[in-house]
């Protein structure tokens, strides 16, 4: 179709095969605010969706979406829905936070536009650090992707610095590195990259998730399970 815009070109063509990265990635053409194009595209069953901005419509039609997403999550009756949504302007992204409080799973708001800017002041700071940027963000066999992955039981209690020295050591062949912790506080879930000695996600709680650097996603399955004597606290 001649008059279909290049990003809905582009996303055909990453789901159609081409691209492996997507090889499981189909496009459901419809408005995204209307109940049965969002039904007809599987909504209540997707485990991501993603809502790309409008630039004639602007951040209205992103929160119509996402208020339709909500009704058809909470009548399915989900709790693990994941969102993410894209805002032309960054200001309306306190709105989506009060969406997401009473959200039925995961609203993760993007702004290009900001992190266009967050990104110019890491290169202001250090030198060459966009091409780590860009590799990070980049989804192939031969790149690092971010992770999140459920903390074994017997890691609670545990220093960061501790259980993640010992992913270290023993993932050897197919490296992981851990750089932080998710855990939600105060119904929300945080990022918490790096943990301080002293501060949130210092020491390991039940029910947090690991943020880890690797080549193939990660299994809980996957992380070494401390043994009781290992235990320890900060």
């Amino acid at each position: 179709n001649d008059n279909e815009s290049l990003d809905l070109r582009r996303l055909k063509e990453a789901g159609s095969g081409r691209d492996e990265a997507f090889e499981d990635f189909y496009v459901s053409v419809g408005d995204p605010t209307d109940e049965r194009a969002l039904r007809n595209a599987n909504a209540s069953d997707a485990r991501s969706i993603l809502i790309l901005t409008d630039d004639e419509q602007g951040d209205e039609r992103t929160i119509r979406s996402i208020l339709m997403l909500r009704k058809i999550a909470r009548e399915a009756g989900r709790t693990d829905l994941h969102v993410v949504a894209e805002l032309i302007d960054p200001a309306n992204g306190a709105v989506l936070e009060e969406l997401a409080r009473d959200f039925p799973g995961l609203l993760e708001p993007i702004a290009g536009l900001q992190i266009r800017t967050f990104l110019l002041s890491q290169a202001a700071l250090s030198a060459g650090v966009v091409g780590f940027y860009c590799d990070l963000l980049r989804i192939s066999p031969v790149s690092n992707e971010m992770y999140t992955v459920q903390l074994p039981p017997g890691a609670a209690g545990m220093a960061f610095r501790d259980y993640a020295a010992m992913i270290l050591q023993t993932h050897t062949e197919e490296p992981l590195v851990p750089v932080g912790v998710q855990r939600t506080i105060d119904g929300k879930p945080r990022m918490i990259t790096n943990p301080r000695p002293g501060g949130p996600g210092w020491v390991l709680e039940p029910g947090d998730r690991l943020l880890v650097m690797a080549y193939l996603p990660p299994f809980a399955a996957n992380l070494p399970e401390p043994l009781r004597t290992e235990l320890r606290s900060a």
